[in-house]
Order: structure tokens, then C-alpha cells, then sequence
């Protein structure tokens, strides 16, 4: 993937699960259910638009099989021989480390798709654009000024009043990381790291802000706008940049429902819903070339994106153990 290219909100590593599966010899490409259709996500936005798809299409049942990117990603997996869903909302690029999978993109009209968004190697469908960012809480912030940029986070005066996911198993908290990192480098990294509360959950920093336990939290611009009410709760938009993660959706190799989940991902990527997805969920941004833009959120020409490192995409790992050591030392 190109490098604005950057995953779905998801866990950066797939988790082992133990799903009883009813495994077949073989995989039977001929079925096609043209009654149904499962979705593996968590994201509340499925569940708006599968309603949406079964008045749109008579005769359609969506079900959407609860659970994280990781989990879903997992339960795919671990269905392989018998693959029971058709569409996976995933992170960190599944395809290439599950070959035989996932389903090419083919039949997914990507024609009005921002040209660098698209997946070259032809299975991640982007359906959702997040800048990462953080919101804050004016009255925890107790006189001090809001930050205008991520470098502003390494004074001392905010230690353990920026609350952040754990970049192992956060997309957005990784995100976050390797932003400071191309702002600053590791040294910024360590000094920001000084300052937070890393939480359990990549949700519980814009909860923490919300409910004035934090003075700042970060994460992905739709989580922020769940907890910014605009008055004492707001979005923060640092100037010294911003990294964009991008929602990819999958279809599943030999799924059930193959020509259902063709059609749901292009019923997705309509201008009618991209427009639709904006103004129902602000901070879900649309990932169309003509952006329509829901009047909650800066346009992304007002904000200063750049792309992810690609020291950053390499290994994974190896930026995951530096974390480990840097929090690890933090007093």
C-alpha cells in the first residue's frame, strides 16, 4: 500500500482465538446466498448502514458478528476451510500475511476512490478516513493554554494529564507514536511518554476526557467527536502534523454471500453514503476524491497530513519492543 495507506482502527496484532469451526475438505466456491449477508466488525457504522442495505435491497438479511479487528480478523482465519462470514473490517494489512484469505478487491467500483488511498496489491477496500488527533477538557486543562502542537505535549506541566491507548495494541495509539516520532524523532517519543497514562482500551482516553478525569486524550477524530460537545470538551488539531488512518474493508475468500458483499462495499462507497456516513458520524471522514465534508470537522486541506514512516510500516515489532522500553522507564 502506498504510504497514506495506513489500516483500519484496529489492533495491530492478530489475536489467537478458539473458535469451534466446522471444517470442511475443501472450500465450496459454488454457493452464493443471495439471501444474506455477514459482516465481522465492531464499528457502529455497520450496523447503520446494514439496515440501510436490507431496505435497499429486499430479501437481504445482514448479520454483523460482534468483535474487535483483531478478534474478526482471527475468526476469519480461523474459518478458512469453511469460511462462515463475507466481509472483514480489519487492520494492518491481513492479506499479505494470509494468503488464500482474503478476496481481491475485483468487482468493488474504486473509480472515485482518492487515488492514494488504493490498495496496489488489489484487496483492501477504504471505506473511512481518521485523522489522529486528541480532544481536550477546558476545565482539566486549569489555566494552561491548549496545545497547538504534539512537541507542546513534552513539558512537564501535562505528566499523567494526557491519557493515550497502548500503541501495541492501538492503531490510533501507534499512529500517535510514529507521528511524534517524524515530528521529533525518538527523542520526542520519549519525552511525550514521560507524560501519559496509557490505558487499557484505544476509547478510554476520549472517555477519560469526557468524564473531566483528563485534561487531554488521544485518538482517531470520530472517537473524539463522540466526547467533544464544542463548549467544554473540544477536538484538537495539532499544526506540526497529522497522520491519516484509513479504514480498509475485506471481502473473504470464498465467503457465502461473495456477490452480497460485492455489492455492499459498492453500496458503501456511493456518494449518497459517503455523504451520508459524514453527517451521521461526524469525524468519519469520506474517502471519496470529492470529499464531502460534514461542517462538525476542518476540511483535511486546513490540517497539516503527512504520510506514516515508512520506518514505521517495516517492523512493526521492532517500533513495538522501543515502546516497551521507553514506558517501561518512565517514573
Amino acid at each position: 500500500m502506498k504510504n497514506r495507506i495506513v489500516g483500519a482502527a484496529a489492533a495491530a496484532t492478530v489475536l489467537a482465538l478458539s473458535i469451534t469451526a466446522c471444517s470442511a475438505p475443501s472450500v465450496d466456491d459454488s454457493r452464493d446466498d443471495a439471501g444474506a449477508l455477514v459482516i465481522y466488525s465492531a464499528e457502529e457504522v455497520v450496523d447503520f448502514f446494514a439496515k440501510r442495505f436490507e431496505n435497499d435491497r429486499s430479501g437481504v438479511s445482514v448479520e454483523v458478528v460482534k468483535g474487535s479487528s483483531g478478534e474478526s480478523v482471527s475468526r476469519v482465519i480461523a474459518e478458512k476451510d469453511n469460511p462462515r462470514g463475507d466481509i472483514v473490517i480489519a487492520g494492518n494489512d491481513p492479506a499479505s500475511s494470509n494468503p488464500g484469505v482474503f478476496a481481491k478487491n475485483e468487482g468493488v467500483d474504486l473509480s472515485g476512490i482518492n487515488p492514494a488511498l488504493i490498495d496496489d496489491a488489489g484487496y483492501a477496500v477504504p471505506v473511512v478516513v481518521f485523522p489522529v488527533i486528541f480532544v481536550y477538557n477546558e476545565d482539566r486543562l486549569k489555566g494552561d493554554a491548549v496545545p497547538t502542537k504534539w512537541a507542546e505535549l513534552a513539558d512537564a506541566k501535562w505528566k499523567k494529564r494526557v491519557y493515550m491507548g497502548n500503541p501495541i495494541t492501538s492503531e490510533a495509539a501507534y499512529k500517535a507514536m510514529a507521528t511524534w516520532w517524524a515530528i521529533g524523532g525518538w527523542d520526542l517519543v520519549k519525552a511525550i511518554a514521560q507524560n501519559v497514562i496509557v490505558t487499557e482500551g484505544s476509547t478510554d482516553p476520549m472517555r477519560a476526557v469526557g468524564n473531566g478525569e483528563a485534561a487531554i486524550g488521544i485518538g482517531v477524530e470520530q472517537q473524539v467527536y463522540k466526547w467533544a460537545d464544542g463548549k467544554k470538551t473540544k477536538a484538537g488539531y495539532p499544526t506540526d502534523g497529522i497522520i491519516l488512518h484509513v479504514q480498509t474493508w475485506y471481502k473473504v475468500a470464498h465467503s457465502p454471500s461473495p456477490t452480497n458483499a460485492t455489492s455492499f462495499l459498492n453500496f458503501m462507497l456511493t456518494p449518497e453514503n459517503q455523504k451520508l456516513m459524514t453527517k451521521e458520524y461526524p469525524g468519519m471522514r469520506s474517502v471519496l476524491t470529492d470529499e464531502p465534508v460534514s461542517d462538525a470537522v476542518p476540511p483535511l486541506s486546513r490540517l497539516n497530513i503527512i504520510d506514516l514512516p515508512e520506518e514505521a510500516m517495516k517492523d512493526r515489532k521492532a517500533w513495538n519492543d522501543r515502546w516497551k522500553d521507553i514506558i517501561t522507564s518512565v517514573g
